[in-house]
């Protein structure tokens, strides 16, 4: 869900401010969608690495006294 909320709004970025000539600068015309592009991919990534992280070495379940079935 992430992912997707974080793709529309760079598209709506896109159709607002449009695309710089020079990527050193940030991707977009505008210096402030350029920051919110930089915060929020690292914050995707960190993100990302964490949720992979759960799906790679999933938290191992304890026995259970008084069980029942």
């Amino acid at each position: 869900m992430h992912l997707v909320v974080y793709a529309a709004v760079h598209v709506m970025f896109l159709l607002l401010y449009g695309v710089t000539d020079v990527l050193s600068e940030g991707p977009f015309r505008d210096e402030t969608a350029n920051q919110v592009t930089r915060v929020w991919t690292m914050v995707l990534a960190v993100d990302t690495v964490i949720s992979w992280s759960y799906t790679i070495f999933p938290k191992k379940q304890s026995p259970r006294k008084n069980q029942r079935f």
